[in-house]
């Protein structure tokens, strides 16, 4: 179990933090289905869910019919980077900066001619672009408009860098208006924010916030923003309290979406908590977020 990582996340949300993680830990602990071979199990069970979405890091542009067509196996979406990265985003460089500077050069001709390919061996896979870093106005309005024919959506994955927060994603300018090239509403990760800016009016980490758009929080997301909540890297409990204590507004896909770890234990449980939790409420399961699993 990674408790230590529960720990770690728990201690920015003070003593009632550290308390339900706490009890996040000895519920899944006590659980009877709560092993690795139950839990491998239920991964092993679960079946493609229309809305479900994927994350893909392909290293090359020949890379990406295969490995991100694999996103069809548990939904139909599949993010896809627009912009290169100069590191992986799971080494320690991120934290430095070394990842998330400003988003670094296009991708060439060929990637896209490699997502155009995807679409046309799996057609009904939606490819939604995911962006790295502080978003730029004119960069998006030109990839988002000069693919419009092959992207789907969109997700800003911006974390760890000065001024890192939704509330700093404002509506697009006339002249560069990129949101008019994203079908429905702009995707964040609400993941990593920079706590000397991203903060609550009482001076908290917003993003140690409760894990829902909901009125409660005190840093609202704005109407054309739809929150992904990571549930996984030691804020489980996190996603696991809001599912349990306001089930009619966690389940609801449209208000927000919560993105899970297949193999990390943790991670996988209260995905299995969350599925059960909805099917009992709504007869139905929401659409969610997976990551590490391409």
């Amino acid at each position: 179990m990674v408790f230590t990582q529960v720990l770690n996340d728990a201690a920015n949300g003070g003593t009632d933090g550290l308390h339900k993680a706490t009890l996040f830990s000895q519920e899944l602990s006590t659980n009877v289905d709560y092993t690795t071979e139950n839990m491998e199990k239920f991964v092993d069970m679960i079946e493609p869910r229309s809305g479900v979405a994927s994350m893909c890091y392909p290293s090359s542009a020949a890379e990406i019919p295969e490995k991100c067509s694999k996103a069809y196996e548990y939904g139909d979406v599949v993010y896809i980077p627009i912009t290169q990265s100069t590191v992986s985003p799971t080494t320690n460089e991120a934290y430095s900066g070394g990842l998330w500077r400003d988003p670094s050069e296009k991708r060439n001709k060929e990637w896209y001619e490699a997502i155009r390919l995807l679409k046309k061996q799996v057609p009904k896979l939606k490819v939604h672009a995911l962006y790295t870093g502080k978003p730029d106005d004119r960069l998006l309005h030109y990839l988002l408009g000069e693919h419009r024919m092959v992207l789907d959506g969109l997700l800003i994955d911006w974390e760890f860098g000065p001024g890192a927060c939704w509330s700093a994603v404002e509506k697009s300018p006339p002249t560069n208006n990129w949101m008019w090239f994203v079908r429905g509403k702009t995707r964040y990760l609400v993941a990593n924010q920079d706590p000397a800016s991203c903060v609550n009016a009482d001076g908290s980490r917003a993003d140690k916030d409760v894990f829902l758009n909901y009125g409660e929080r005190s840093l609202q997301f704005q109407d054309y923003i739809l929150p992904i909540f990571p549930c996984y890297n030691g804020s489980e409990w996190r996603c696991h309290s809001a599912i349990k204590d306001k089930p009619s507004a966690a389940c609801d896909d449209q208000r927000q979406r919560y993105a899970f770890a297949l193999f990390e234990i943790n991670s996988a449980a209260t995905l299995k908590f969350f599925l059960k939790t909805c099917k009992n409420l709504l007869g139905r399961t929401p659409a969610y977020d997976l990551v590490q699993v391409l």
